[in-house]
């Protein structure tokens, strides 16, 4: 898609009136059907009149939303650049943009409402508080201040992603952190707690259940291979079998951003008592888990609502 279509498009929107009775939703940079706006989506859906729709790069995604009897369309066909310009409300997780956009944000304009959800509790740094990994450039640089000025007048639609009408957190913490690294005012951060756990606290624990789940967080680039495990020298073979001598079962799921190297999924299919989780939404099942290990992943936070054991494993 070249810039003069979407300029073009966002034009078009910048004078298309907005429908208050219209919200797209989407997730992930377009990918997944998961997280916070997945349960709000749902909600809305079945509490409220608001004509929800959820927007998405993949027809997988958009099949499974529509035989559940909710409303999907493909982000980029034109029923979806249609219902993106009419929306008064966007409601996001992440904060891509051009090919990684959980939105078609070209389709979007100044008067629309764009709601962050966001995807977790920061343990490490993020957005304009991240030095290091962080996508951003250095905002002191004469190059940082000259593509803002080309942005703000040729492009605008690069920009909403960090100009938001509200941003939720769980917590007084939370928001003094979020204000600070999504560089907005404060008054737009909101304490609402997380829609997905409202949907994890609604699945009851089981007590019971031997099932163990390895959640490690984001490493690398998007698309990476993991293999941490084996390259810290945890021997699968001897792991599987303590496992199954204490009838337990082990869990793996990795980060939506990362795969499996060949060689750990091999080991992995070998193993009785150890399962690659290839679900992309775990909030459905975290509850059936008796403990979490995980390292700096926020899903702690939410696993602590569980009242059950959480060993941190930081070994590299």
């Amino acid at each position: 898609m070249n810039f003069f279509y979407k300029s073009y498009i966002n034009l078009q929107s910048y004078f298309t009136k907005k429908d208050p009775n219209i919200w797209v939703f989407g997730a992930i940079r377009g990918d997944q059907y998961m997280d916070n706006t997945k349960y709000l989506f749902e909600y809305v859906n079945q509490n409220t009149s608001i004509n929800a729709i959820w927007l998405t790069k993949r027809a997988s995604v958009m099949n499974n939303i529509n035989s559940q009897g909710y409303t999907a369309y493909l982000m980029y066909s034109q029923q979806g650049i249609h219902v993106a310009q009419k929306a008064k409300v966007a409601i996001i997780t992440h904060r891509g943009n051009n090919k990684n956009e959980d939105l078609p944000f070209f389709a979007l304009s100044k008067k629309t409402h764009i709601v962050q959800l966001w995807h977790g509790i920061p343990l490490k740094k993020i957005a304009f508080d991240d030095n290091v990994h962080s996508f951003l450039e250095n905002r002191s640089s004469m190059q940082y201040h000259l593509k803002s000025i080309l942005k703000k007048y040729f492009a605008p639609y690069k920009t909403y992603v960090n100009e938001l009408a509200l941003l939720i957190v769980t917590s007084e913490e939370v928001k003094r952190i979020f204000f600070k690294a999504f560089n907005v005012n404060e008054s737009v951060v909101k304490i609402t707690g997380y829609p997905r756990n409202d949907a994890l606290l609604s699945n009851p624990p089981k007590a019971s259940s031997k099932k163990i789940i390895y959640m490690p967080t984001f490493r690398n680039h998007v698309n990476s291979k993991f293999d941490l495990l084996l390259e810290y020298g945890f021997p699968l073979s001897e792991i599987d079998s303590f496992l199954y001598r204490h009838n337990l079962t082990l869990h793996i799921k990795l980060h939506p951003f990362n795969q499996p190297s060949e060689k750990l999924a091999e080991q992995i299919q070998r193993a009785s008592h150890v399962t690659l989780l290839s679900i992309d939404d775990i909030y459905e099942t975290l509850s059936q888990y008796a403990m979490l290990i995980t390292d700096y992943s926020s899903i702690y936070f939410d696993f602590l609502l569980l009242n059950k054991p959480i060993i941190f494993a930081p070994f590299d």
